[in-house]
């Protein structure tokens, strides 16, 4: 309606011209419009979803992509739901959006790579991977990196297994790791009876129950 009607109050919820062209996520995918937060009634409207689907008992979410979020409008929502679990989808070092400011966690996808080189790849020593990953805790605080999520898989990224190229006694030691970290560990679907698959979509494919 946004898209075809001039007078649509649904205009001010994106970025359109007088052409009708808009702006969308990444500028390219054209099913993904990019919200107006400035102008246009978006809090309000993202407000109403996450209390409906907080009202079913669901109190908890991982945001895509979110270090691209506006900061104001989200700590906003989080005062709405300050005992909900929300996790974002940040591939660097994030601690300005942990915990507080507004994240209850982020996936922690550096220290994925550490636990990659070390255990999967085998690219580096015992001695080196605890240095680097006592070196990567300093960039948190310990609350923070207790709510950050550890992970060694996810529907972005090649699978562990494929990774160690099928490795069992390597993908072993990597979850046991994992584990022990003082952290939110998340295993990825299929992972824990060791599923392949290679690069996106590769690394979607259904479950592989036998």
């Amino acid at each position: 309606d946004a898209h075809d009607n001039a007078d649509s109050p649904y205009r001010r919820y994106y970025y359109l011209d007088e052409n009708g062209t808009y702006e969308t996520f990444g500028n390219r995918v054209t099913g993904m419009p990019k919200l107006n937060w400035e102008t246009g009634p978006i809090r309000e409207e993202v407000s109403r979803i996450m209390h409906f689907w907080a009202g079913t008992g669901i109190y908890g979410w991982r945001l895509d992509v979110a270090n691209e979020m506006p900061r104001t409008e989200w700590m906003t929502l989080r005062q709405e739901f300050p005992d909900a679990y929300w996790i974002g989808e940040i591939w660097h070092p994030a601690p300005d959006w942990v915990y507080d400011a507004p994240y209850t966690g982020v996936m922690d996808y550096p220290l994925r790579a550490l636990l990659l080189d070390g255990l999967i790849h085998g690219r580096l020593t015992p001695t080196e991977l605890i240095d680097r990953i006592l070196w990567h805790d300093l960039t948190y605080t310990t609350r923070q990196h207790q709510m950050n999520w550890s992970l060694l898989g996810s529907h972005d990224t090649p699978r562990g297994f494929s990774l160690a190229n099928e490795a069992r006694h390597r993908v072993d030691m990597a979850f046991v790791v994992q584990w022990g970290l003082a952290t939110t560990p998340q295993m990825y679907y299929g992972d824990e009876i060791y599923h392949t698959g290679g690069t996106d979509p590769g690394c979607r494919t259904p479950s592989q129950c036998n």
